[in-house]
């Protein structure tokens, strides 16, 4: 929003950016009705494929010290630690 309010151009907000950013994702965690992200574009998101033991148990180390897991860290909460959710198609 700083685009559209702090620099003094109209139409640039979030809001109104939003629906050109969710037209080229193809989302697939989650329900396309409660998820505020798009789907069937050709950006596509997903979890990652693969898993590394020290990753695992860094995270199980850190849940233990009281910071919690956080399985979507692409939304508005971003606190805790895990995997990031990545762009991976045949790749």
């Amino acid at each position: 929003d700083e685009w559209e309010m702090g620099y003094g151009n109209p139409g640039w907000g979030w809001e109104a950016v939003r629906p050109y950013f969710n037209n080229m994702l193809d989302y697939t965690i989650g329900d396309s009705k409660t998820e505020p992200y798009g789907k069937g574009g050709e950006w596509r998101v997903e979890h990652p494929r693969v898993h590394w033991n020290v990753l695992d148990r860094f995270i199980e180390g850190a849940e233990e010290v009281g910071i919690p897991e956080n399985k979507h860290l692409n939304h508005s909460n971003t606190s805790g630690v895990g995997y990031f959710q990545v762009n991976q198609t045949k790749g």
